[in-house]
């Protein structure tokens, strides 16, 4: 239909007359988070042990991370452009680090390739990026792997019995 028109004119006046699609994300960690979550795949994680959690625990970190960026100067001094591209790039490294482990989760390592690379790269400020790792150690522990970690008081937070989404 559109490539069959014969002049510019005709072709920008079909463009103005056209509507523009714009997918933004959702308002709230709560919205946030359930797209987040809708949008991952939980099945890649079957293998590692305790791969599933961490991949909700990196999901509920997202949503965190891109709700307080809309607080401007009191959820970071700096705004920084965080997006999906980030989370899918630290779920492929989570991914890649639990694929290679026989033993301990390396939290360490986790926190420093999400914290101080994937999301941390964007991050300029030093009072940022304490901030930053700080909300990683308290997704990234032992405690999560346990059961024994809760992230907030609203039960809807805590980690589900299964993680297939229906």
């Amino acid at each position: 239909f559109f490539f069959k028109q014969k002049t510019a004119y005709e072709m920008l006046r079909s463009l103005v007359g056209s509507e523009m699609c714009i997918r933004d994300r959702p308002q709230g960690v709560k919205n946030c988070f359930g797209m987040t979550l809708l949008n991952t795949n939980f099945d890649e994680f079957n293998k590692q042990e305790f791969g599933q959690k961490l991949v909700y625990s990196l999901c509920l970190f997202h949503s965190v991370i891109l709700e307080r960026k809309k607080f401007g100067p009191l959820g970071f001094n700096i705004p920084y452009e965080f997006s999906d591209n980030d989370f899918d790039v630290s779920k492929q490294t989570l991914f890649y680090l639990l694929d290679d482990i026989d033993e301990d989760v390396p939290f360490n390592s986790i926190i420093y390739l999400i914290g101080g690379i994937n999301y941390g790269g964007r991050v300029t400020d030093n009072w940022d990026r304490r901030c930053l790792i700080a909300l990683l150690q308290k997704y990234f522990n032992n405690d999560i792997l346990f059961g024994e970690a809760t992230f907030s008081s609203i039960e809807e937070y805590d980690y589900p019995n299964s993680f297939s989404i229906e």
